[in-house]
């Protein structure tokens, strides 16, 4: 029974009393009888007001449950003061340090590769060899706030020698398991300074030893190399639907006590137009090398020469001024991006032959959360002296290369992708040395681990 029901019941009883009192039977009762009836009408009073008294707690006890916290609520109140108390207790550097990793576990077999042997003055195919290894990547980076706008980045992991080479020089994070369990180096792999001013949005200035941050791809740096030098980048964002880039870089090569050191000067520039549901990008890039006859790429114990032509000295043979193109079309199909992507690159040196290379591919989706899935695809071709052999993608096999890659990626957990990618490629120009080329199959099954 509702509040309103009482009070209707309540009016009810009063005037069915009145009723009784003052009509001709009322005034023809007892006084005993009329004391009786008002006293049951007192009675029934009473019992409803108790039953209002009752109604109003359980009212009351409504609202106060629906006013309590939940459980839930009260352990993210708990868990958010316990992280703040935690957070207080800490040194103060440690609030504006950030820790990140990646460890890629791999099995890589190399099928097919044709074995020579010199038979008088000509060279024969005797066998074909495979190859399989497992390796490892590990990486730590540190990311410290010195100010809002200004970084220091440090990262050190797994490296190993260049294939071929024999002093040690390494440019790649990867470790095969070999060497009787000796303990493995770690390395450098990245020590820089990175500014983007707020009083200037766009601008970004890089210092030290670090990836290389404008457009490119892998024909002309391997995914692990780190350049050493200094970059400076600025994008005019507020131009729709272009907005124009440039860089302009400065690295050392090979610095020199006795002779002028290797250096590559680089100067991009380019735009991104965005149309909403197509996005276009085009960049033009001048990689100038000065002085690379003081490199050690090209001496017999540096690798020699990783695809490029080479003096009879262990020198290479050419300059390298390279103009490169580069484009992206990005749009999705259904709510799949898909991006296309095509590359040109020419070296303008003198008397170099064969000096182009091209790069066509394209990436099928994106591995974002668990379940999700990434393709890429390629196809390069890249003659002897297009690029300079040594930095370019040793998973292709650096210069003088052409075939495809194809590449598979699935998002396991949040934090662990499995890949697997295949390659197959050859020589673009055959020597007297490998007169039938040098086919490979590459095949490589990854689980990455990232924290």
């Amino acid at each position: 029974m509702n509040l309103k029901k009482i009070v209707l019941v309540f009016w009810g009883i009063l005037f069915f009393a009145g009723t009784l009192l003052w009509s001709p039977a009322g005034f023809a009762a007892t006084d005993k009888e009329i004391l009786d009836k008002i006293e049951q009408l007192s009675q029934t009073i009473q019992n409803q007001q108790k039953e209002i008294e009752g109604l109003k707690q359980q009212l009351q006890q409504k609202m106060d449950i629906s006013a309590a916290p939940r459980k839930e609520d009260i352990r993210a109140a708990v868990k958010e003061e316990v992280k703040d108390q935690v957070k207080d207790s800490l040194p103060e550097w440690t609030k504006r340090l950030w820790l990140s990793g990646d460890l890629r576990l791999r099995y890589e077999g190399l099928f097919n590769r044709i074995e020579y042997k010199q038979v008088g003055s000509a060279y024969k195919q005797v066998n074909t060899v495979d190859r399989n290894r497992f390796r490892y990547r590990l990486r730590f980076v540190a990311d410290g706030t010195v100010s809002e706008d200004l970084h220091a980045i440090f990262s050190i992991g797994s490296s190993s020698p260049l294939s071929g080479t024999t002093d040690n020089n390494a440019t790649v994070s990867n470790y095969t398991f070999s060497n009787e369990f000796t303990q493995k180096p770690d390395y450098i792999l990245l020590a820089y300074a990175k500014y983007n001013p707020k009083w200037l949005p766009g601008l970004g200035l890089f210092g030290g030893k670090f990836k290389p941050p404008f457009i490119h791809t892998d024909i002309m740096f391997d995914p692990d190399t780190a350049l050493e030098g200094f970059y400076e980048t600025y994008k005019h964002g507020k131009f729709k639907p272009f907005q124009p880039f440039a860089g302009l870089g400065q690295f050392v090569v090979s610095e020199q006590s006795t002779k002028a050191d290797a250096m590559l000067y680089l100067y991009q520039a380019g735009f991104e137009a965005d149309f909403g549901p197509v996005k276009w990008t085009l960049a033009g890039s001048f990689y100038d090398y000065w002085g690379m006859a003081s490199s050690r790429i090209g001496s017999t114990t540096f690798g020699g020469g990783f695809g490029n032509s080479l003096t009879s000295a262990g020198t290479l043979k050419y300059d390298y001024r390279l103009l490169d193109f580069i484009t992206y079309l990005d749009f999705r199909i259904g709510k799949c991006p898909l991006r296309f992507f095509g590359e040109y690159v020419q070296n303008i040196a003198k008397d170099v032959k064969e000096d182009t290379a091209y790069n066509l591919g394209f990436i099928f989706n994106k591995t974002v959360n668990p379940g999700d899935w990434e393709l890429f695809f390629k196809y390069s071709m890249i003659k002897a002296d297009a690029v300079v052999g040594a930095f370019a993608d040793g998973d292709f096999y650096f210069a003088n290369r052409q075939g495809w890659k194809a590449m598979f990626t699935y998002r396991l957990l949040k934090h662990v992708d499995f890949r697997t990618s295949f390659f197959m490629t050859d020589t673009v120009t055959r020597s007297k040395e490998m007169p039938d080329g040098d086919p490979e199959q590459r095949l490589q099954v990854d689980f990455i681990l990232r924290w």
